[in-house]
């Protein structure tokens, strides 16, 4: 899947887990591109999708608000979503608007890859999703983010 500002990719990383690679541009554009890949993770049972981002050149408000609906799809579907690559300017972002208490950020594919495989060992038949407190102010930030646009 391609357009004018982003790559987007889906991979397996075993039975359970999905990997979307992104590269390029997180913004409205992407929207398509990144609720396909999703989809395709879906359809392949992932229980949980690894986003990453380490090639993402930028990210906006309604990019953030994409991310949070990713997130918000995910739960519904008993996912987990977790990232890693997200540059240190992202994961202030991410710390100031909270989403990192909804979502795992990992420093690397390896560590977000070893907290995949312990949910998955740790739970039996599926990853319960992220408390509603949690979700709260990602919710709040897609609305935000969405207005905006």
């Amino acid at each position: 899947m391609s357009l004018t500002h982003e790559t987007i990719s889906v991979r397996q990383a075993g039975l359970d887990i999905s990997i979307i690679d992104i590269e390029g541009d997180v913004t409205v554009a992407a929207e398509a591109s990144l609720l396909e890949a999703h989809a395709e993770a879906s359809e392949r049972h992932a229980r949980a999708i690894i986003l990453n981002l380490s090639r993402m050149a930028y990210l906006n408000n309604s990019g953030i608000g994409l991310l949070v609906r990713l997130l918000i799809r995910a739960n519904h579907q008993n996912q987990a979503l977790l990232i890693w690559g997200l540059s240190e300017h992202d994961k202030q972002v991410f710390l100031r608007t909270r989403l990192s208490e909804a979502l795992g950020i990992y420093a690397s594919e390896q560590d977000a890859l070893a907290a995949a495989h312990a949910a998955l060992g740790a739970t039996v038949g599926f990853i319960p999703p992220q408390s509603s407190a949690a979700l709260a102010p990602a919710t709040a930030i897609a609305a935000t983010a969405i207005a905006a646009n």
